[in-house]
């Protein structure tokens, strides 16, 4: 005869059921900590859907943002915090591949380390699919150019624990890819080595964040226009107000008072700021500029570091239109290109992102899909 449930069970299942509903009930998810996209919910009955709703369920499951929070507040509380790097005067790394020493994709460490380096094959491949966009673009008449921000702590490792300083690689993969890059014949615009002459009084990143701040990105900006030989404005000044902490402070689960220093470029221009206009989360804006100085198409192929360098183009170019990589497939990227019959092609991905350069053209897209 089956016993019945004692009341510690009944609550047990109990919570376990509002946890699922809850999963269901609609509510705004505006928390950011990790710094990526969550997966959405499967919106089709497929052979994928058992994967896609657990990789929602995942990302969704009540109380989630909550726990992760204190979950990363005690492993702080006993100096163990595995997705960031607490350096000196209180700058903070990204530490983006913890649990992966080795992974190729998204390991700031390991690119520091030198644990990302491609092998003598992985590399040939590499620079055969950058002279395959190339090639791609050469028969549209497109200008194409890669242009890679470094991580913070390939610019400023003097801030890195001395632990990690110890381990710097001679040789990373950001040169090692320069090499096939240029071998391919693609001009390739090396910041790590401008910013290690260019940083100075006022930082270029962050102290708190992954990203560079507004004087980094007109740094950046500055030099490519020089490569497509271009003027801008010169900096007349350096202006310094009080942030909020960045990404890196949200992905440590602190949740302590805390700011940050933002850098602005003071600049005169002769035209108006322009048009920028894009669909909510779709990686896709448009900006237009009739009075801008230089009338040519630039797309531009980016992830998250791209953001401050939007203004600067809506400044100087007629037309840009920036593309999320991450948010768009291969196919989506050149279908856009393809419409959008830009006269330049640049790519601008951060170091720990660059394989995210390695794109399919169509051509040989067809060609996978007919194998």
């Amino acid at each position: 005869m089956m016993k019945r449930l004692n009341a510690s069970a009944y609550v047990f299942l109990t919570v376990i059921l509002l946890c699922f509903v809850v999963n269901f009930i609609p509510r705004e998810d505006d928390d950011n900590s990790e710094n990526r996209r969550k997966a959405a919910f499967p919106t089709e009955i497929s052979q994928k859907f058992p994967n896609q709703f657990d990789a929602y369920y995942e990302d969704h499951f009540p109380f989630r943002s909550f726990l992760i929070k204190k979950f990363y507040t005690v492993r702080k509380s006993i100096k163990d915090n595995p997705k960031v790097i607490i350096g000196k005067n209180d700058w903070i790394f990204l530490n983006s591949s913890p649990f992966n020493t080795y992974a190729k994709t998204d390991n700031s460490l390991g690119d520091f380390t030198g644990k990302t380096l491609l092998s003598d094959e992985e590399a040939a491949e590499y620079e055969k699919k950058i002279k395959a966009q190339k090639d791609y673009f050469d028969e549209k008449g497109i200008r194409f150019l890669i242009m890679i921000p470094p991580n913070k702590m390939s610019v400023y490792s003097e801030y890195a624990p001395k632990a990690y300083r110890k381990l710097r690689a001679e040789r990373s993969r950001y040169e090692q890819t320069e090499e096939a890059i240029r071998n391919a014949g693609v001009p390739f615009i090396n910041l790590k080595k401008l910013f290690e002459k260019e940083k100075g009084e006022y930082p270029l990143y962050y102290r708190t964040d992954t990203h560079w701040n507004d004087l980094g990105a007109y740094t950046a900006f500055t030099h490519l226009m020089n490569v497509l030989h271009k003027d801008v404005p010169e900096i007349e000044r350096i202006e310094t107000r009080e942030s909020e902490c960045g990404d890196n402070y949200r992905m440590s689960g602190l949740s302590d008072a805390c700011a940050d220093t933002h850098y602005t470029p003071v600049l005169s221009f002769k035209n108006g700021p322009g048009n920028c206009v894009s669909e909510r989360d779709s990686g896709y804006i448009v900006c237009t500029n009739e009075e801008a100085p230089y009338k040519e198409h630039i797309l531009v192929g980016r992830d998250s570091f791209a953001e401050r360098l939007i203004p600067y183009f809506a400044r100087m170019f007629k037309k840009t239109t920036f593309v999320w990589s991450g948010k768009l497939s291969s196919e989506e990227m050149f279908a856009v290109i393809n419409r959008e019959t830009p006269d330049i092609v640049l790519y601008t991905f951060a170091e720990r992102n660059l394989s995210q350069t390695a794109k399919e053209v169509p051509a040989r897209q067809e060609a996978r899909d007919k194998k």
